[in-house]
């Protein structure tokens, strides 16, 4: 659970990173880049999944409509509204000063601590969970952390004098995340101090790992198949639920032996889910490159820029 909740904050890690050498001339050129690459993608497959679920709803609905508003008529859709906010939030500070993004790297840790702090103690269910998952401030942090990294240091692998109190207190994060979670309850998903904590603190942990992993030749083979698979992951994100992730696996696993085992179960809906989704996206990418880019985010580096 831990490891796992640590995917999102790095991704937002990462974008903030790389927003740092953004040479947008104007806020305008930058919005219409992330127009273009993030934002149709997105709202197509959006609206997709809205037909979609009219569809096995036997009409439109007001909740359905409701649903599409914010951003919810798919899971991994309320992501998208997040970075929007924070890249909107962070575009006049992507070259300030790195005092100024060390004050406000500071500040969006306490106020995540804090909130976070106090959704630990509600009920994440219904409406206030839907609003949860879409406050900023819960997120800000990682974005801004990975703003002030590229300034401060042009890279994300830190030195072992932070480094390994870093890797001290996951550590004890995680000691505490199990006492807490047999002896009383576990988070609900991102909603917990000790989630927070150890995502933040992976930040600094796990590119170090990263980096010596890469030293090994066992390491770089594991690495070159996610190497392949970065231009598709964007497409694999919008497209996997509710199609291959939820008809395309209910309808393959139902009525079969791998419903006796949870385990068996869970894997093999993650290897339809994947593997369904990733075959889709690269398949569409080969035989119509501009409906895979346009349509489906796909992001070759190298054809990005002949195009800009």
């Amino acid at each position: 659970h831990l490891f796992a909740h640590s995917a999102v904050p790095a991704f937002l890690f990462i974008s903030g990173f790389l927003l740092a050498r953004d040479r947008s001339p104007s806020f305008g050129a930058f919005v219409r880049g992330r127009l273009r690459r993030i934002a149709i993608p997105g709202m197509t497959w959006m609206v997709v999944a809205l037909a979609y679920e009219s569809w096995h709803a036997g009409g439109v609905s007001r909740a359905l409509l409701r649903s599409f508003v914010l951003f919810d008529i798919e899971g991994q859709f309320y992501f998208l509204f997040v970075l929007a906010v924070l890249m909107a939030a962070a575009y006049p500070l992507r070259h300030a000063p790195v005092t100024v993004l060390t004050r406000v790297t500071v500040a969006s840790f306490a106020v995540g601590l804090g909130v976070v702090a106090w959704y630990e103690r509600q009920e994440i269910a219904g409406d206030f969970a839907v609003f949860a998952y879409r406050n900023p401030a819960i997120w800000a942090f990682f974005f801004f952390f990975g703003l002030f990294a590229n300034r401060r240091r042009g890279d994300i692998v830190w030195g072992w004098r932070v480094v390994l109190p870093a890797t001290l207190g996951l550590l004890l994060t995680l000691a505490v995340y199990l006492w807490r979670g047999e002896s009383s309850r576990y988070p609900v998903s991102y909603f917990g101090v000790t989630v927070f904590l150890s995502s933040s603190l992976g930040l600094v942990v796990y590119p170090g790992l990263l980096r010596i992993l890469m030293h090994v030749r066992i390491g770089r083979l594991l690495a070159a198949p996610l190497a392949w698979l970065s231009p598709y992951t964007f497409g694999v994100f919008l497209i996997h639920k509710p199609y291959f992730l939820g008809w395309m696996s209910s309808t393959i696993t139902m009525g079969t032996r791998l419903e006796e085992s949870w385990t068996r179960l869970m894997l093999a809906n993650f290897a339809l889910g994947a593997a369904g989704a990733l075959g889709f996206v690269w398949l569409v990418d080969r035989l119509w490159p501009w409906f895979g880019a346009t349509v489906l985010g796909v992001d070759h580096p190298r054809a990005r820029d002949e195009r800009e």
